[in-house]
């Protein structure tokens, strides 16, 4: 009913347009981050369908989707650029280094199977997501607003991109399981692979759908 979708609206717009936003948009990935069995965000060893997975992407979504309704949102991201991608950069490295710590002791058999070490990890990683997205997109509101014919086509190709990359990254992380090669290498392969493939899947659609008509 159009009743319960506005109060819904309301509750979302009241929740996130407040002070404490960020505490609950940061709360919900980490604990969608909190059920899966390793640091980071889980590799799947095929393609079934992975439940934690799914729901931090889907906290991802909904948060993205919401937002838009929020007055104010996107004149709000563009003040505090700077300390929001210092933030994020350094709650970024701190997950890394967590999850390194988390992979060395559970290479050395250590009691407590690395407990700390993940949920600092998982904490952390959710904390550079907001922080980031939120700094880079008061970075290119600010910076990039105006048109450009790259940015235009970065702009219509990320959506898409977002949507088709997952299935990508995953065959790439399976296709590279059996490989002898160090994780940094294989993570380097995987990511430029999974960009160059979503990319190019764009081109190739824009090439056989007509490009929108610019509005007036």
């Amino acid at each position: 009913p159009s009743a319960v979708r506005t109060r819904w609206r309301s509750a979302c717009g009241r929740a996130l347009g407040s002070r404490a936003r960020g505490c609950i948009l940061w709360l919900l990935l980490a604990l969608s981050m909190f059920t899966m069995s390793g640091p980071s965000l889980e590799t799947p060893a095929g393609f079934a369908l992975n439940g934690s997975v799914l729901a931090a992407y889907g906290v991802c979504f909904g948060a993205g989707w919401q937002l838009r309704r929020v007055p104010g949102f996107v004149e709000g991201a563009r003040r505090g650029i700077v300390w929001r991608l210092v933030l994020g950069a350094l709650a970024l490295l701190l997950g890394t280094l967590a999850v390194l710590v988390w992979f060395g002791q559970k290479k050395d058999g250590e009691e407590g199977s690395g407990a700390v070490s993940f949920v600092v990890a998982q904490a952390s990683g959710a904390a550079a997501v907001w922080l980031l997205g939120v700094g880079l997109i008061g970075a290119f509101e600010r910076w990039l607003g105006r048109p450009r014919p790259w940015v235009r086509h970065a702009s219509d190709a990320s959506y898409w991109v977002y949507l088709v990359h997952l299935p990508i990254a995953v065959f790439a992380a399976v296709l590279l399981r059996s490989w002898e090669a160090g994780a940094l290498s294989k993570l380097a392969l995987a990511t430029l692979a999974t960009f160059l493939l979503s990319w190019a899947s764009f081109v190739a659609l824009r090439a056989v759908i007509p490009a929108r008509k610019p509005v007036a």
